[in-house]
C-alpha cells in the first residue's frame, strides 16, 4: 500500500517597505526650510513628547534624517543648514574623469593581466583626485569603490597565497615510497636476469641445431 504524504504548504511573508523612500536630495524642492522646521520643533516639544515624529509626518521628512539634523542644530544653532548642497552635483569625479580612470585601469591592469583589487583602485582614484584643483574632500571608501566597479562593470579579487601541493607527505610516507621503489627495483633486476638467461639458452639451442 502506497502511503500518501500530506502536502506541505509554505506561506510566504509579505515584504515590508518603508513609507518614505525618497533620498535626502529630493528635499531640495521642498517648500519649507530647516530654520522653519527647527523653530516649530522648539515650540511644540515642551507640550508634545513625540515632537520629532509629529514634524516628520507633517512635512514628509524621514524620521532618522530629522533626528540627525535637529541634533546638529542643537549643538550649533548658528549653522546655516539651508545653504548646504541639497540635490546639487556632489560627485567626486565627472563622467569624463571616471572614464579616464576606467581607461587607465583597463590599459595598465586588465589588458596586462596584472592583479587588481579595491585597494589598488582606491589608490589610483586618490592620486587622480589629488591632481584636481578643488576644495572637496575624498577618502575613497569601499562604498565609492563598489559603486565605481558596478558602474563600469569591473571586478576585482583579493590576492591570496596558495600552496603548490595541498597535501605535504610525512616522513613515514616518504620512507614507505622509497621501500616500494627498492622492492620494484629488485624485482625488475630479477626479471631482467631471468629474461637474459632464457635468451642465452635459446641462442645456444639455435646454434646447436645449425651445427647438426
Amino acid at each position: 500500500m502506497i502511503e500518501i504524504l500530506p502536502k506541505i504548504i509554505k506561506n510566504k511573508r509579505n515584504k515590508k517597505y518603508t513609507e518614505k523612500r525618497n533620498p535626502y536630495k529630493t528635499y531640495l524642492n521642498a517648500n519649507w526650510t530647516w530654520e522653519k522646521i527647527f523653530n516649530e520643533i522648539d515650540e511644540i516639544k515642551e507640550n508634545n513628547n513625540n515632537f520629532i515624529q509629529v514634524t516628520s509626518i507633517k512635512y514628509g521628512i524621514k524620521y532618522d534624517t530629522l533626528v540627525h539634523k535637529y541634533n546638529l542644530y542643537c549643538k550649533d544653532k548658528d549653522k546655516h543648514f539651508d545653504k548646504e548642497n541639497r540635490g546639487g552635483n556632489n560627485k567626486i569625479f565627472t563622467l569624463t574623469e571616471e572614464n579616464e580612470l576606467y581607461e587607465y585601469i583597463k590599459t595598465n591592469f586588465i589588458d596586462t593581466n596584472k592583479p587588481l583589487n579595491n585597494n589598488i583602485i582606491k589608490e589610483i582614484a586618490l592620486d587622480k583626485f589629488k591632481r584636481k584643483n578643488n576644495n572637496m574632500s575624498f577618502n575613497a571608501s569601499n562604498g565609492w569603490c563598489n559603486i565605481f566597479k558596478k558602474r563600469w562593470n569591473l571586478s576585482s579579487q583579493k590576492v591570496k597565497a596558495s600552496k603548490i601541493a595541498k597535501n605535504i607527505p610525512s616522513e613515514y610516507d616518504i620512507n614507505l615510497f622509497l621501500d616500494k621503489c627498492e622492492k620494484l627495483k629488485s624485482e625488475v633486476k630479477k626479471n631482467f636476469s631471468l629474461i637474459t638467461m632464457i635468451h642465452v639458452i635459446i641462442l645456444q639451442i639455435l646454434q646447436k641445431r645449425r651445427l647438426e
